[in-house]
């Protein structure tokens, strides 16, 4: 029964911060697309981006009414959320740049976030979902382009330094969604913990 409710409570933390960081990606994504385009003047595919971006804020007010509503324990809820993300990830790089988008390195937080909310089944799922993507992205003929017509993103400096931000930004989100769901775990864990040390006690007490 304590591993049963041990289960639940970990896919409703683990439901609470996919949430949480889904929010931060539909902003980050939204500023990453208008600096872009404002700022560095790069043409991008608006229509297919604000659908994508917009899909991910529809689904997670979804998510967010169906937690409210029925709790949101469900053991295909995760996997589902994390596998659509990942297809939505493949579509906004397949046009923007394919494979010379530095922004790929959004792989490897999605795959962390994989490795610690799935059993193992997911999380290999999702890493051979992330490799079927990325192998997509090679096939892009999509290019970033400037709005005096030039192309970006295509030669070794440009990459490099978009590289960097993208390092940078999937570092912060690893290390964000990581420490917050291990401290959350832990506490969740302690008031378990001490909530069955309150009932132990109580019993011992009803016993005498």
């Amino acid at each position: 029964m304590t591993a049963g409710k041990d289960l639940t409570s970990e896919r409703l933390l683990g439901l609470h911060w996919l949430i949480r960081i889904r929010w931060i990606a539909v902003h980050g994504q939204t500023l990453v697309c208008l600096t872009a385009a404002v700022f560095f003047g790069i043409r991008l595919p608006f229509a297919i981006l604000a659908g994508c971006i917009g899909f991910t804020a529809l689904s997670n007010a979804v998510l967010v009414w169906h937690r409210r509503r029925s709790g949101g324990g469900e053991w295909w809820l995760r996997p589902l959320v994390l596998g659509s993300d990942i297809v939505l990830l493949t579509v906004m790089l397949y046009f923007t740049g394919g494979a010379h988008n530095p922004f790929t390195m959004f792989y490897l937080l999605h795959m962390t976030m994989a490795v610690i909310l799935l059993p193992p089944w997911g999380a290999w799922g999702a890493v051979a979902l992330c490799t079927a993507g990325f192998w997509m992205l090679f096939q892009s003929d999509h290019e970033l382009e400037s709005r005096h017509g030039g192309t970006c993103c295509n030669d070794m400096t440009a990459h490099l330094q978009g590289m960097v931000v993208g390092m940078v930004l999937t570092g912060c989100g690893i290390a964000y969604f990581v420490s917050r769901l291990t401290a959350g775990l832990r506490e969740s864990r302690n008031m378990m913990a001490l909530a069955q040390a309150d009932g132990d006690r109580a019993r011992r007490t009803m016993e005498v």
